[in-house]
């Protein structure tokens, strides 16, 4: 599963690669549902995850170095602008649209 979720003045990035899900989240200063374009960048390599909104500063989660690497599985559902599991897989209408 992989999750982008705005939330408010949030943005989590929720993924799992076999070890649980792992949550990043991204507080602004500004709300992100003000109908105005926002540049969302998420990465995930061998190392470790990364969030980033518009020119602020990224953050980061590390991996566990001792760990093998687990690839990203792009088969299970890619959810972008809702908040729960839930919703995500029986479109309860929260998020942006």
């Amino acid at each position: 599963m992989v999750m982008l979720c705005p939330v408010g003045n949030m943005i989590q990035f929720r993924f799992d690669v076999g070890n649980g899900i792992q949550t990043l989240e991204k507080m602004t200063a500004y709300p992100l549902n003000d109908n105005f374009w926002h540049l969302v960048h998420v990465e995930r390599n061998r190392k470790q995850a990364m969030l980033r909104v518009d020119q602020q500063a990224a953050i980061t989660l590390d991996e566990k170095t001792d760990e093998h690497f687990r690839v990203l599985n792009l088969d299970s559902p890619l959810v972008i602008g809702t908040y729960s599991v839930e919703a995500a897989f029986f479109d309860l209408g929260i998020g942006y649209k």
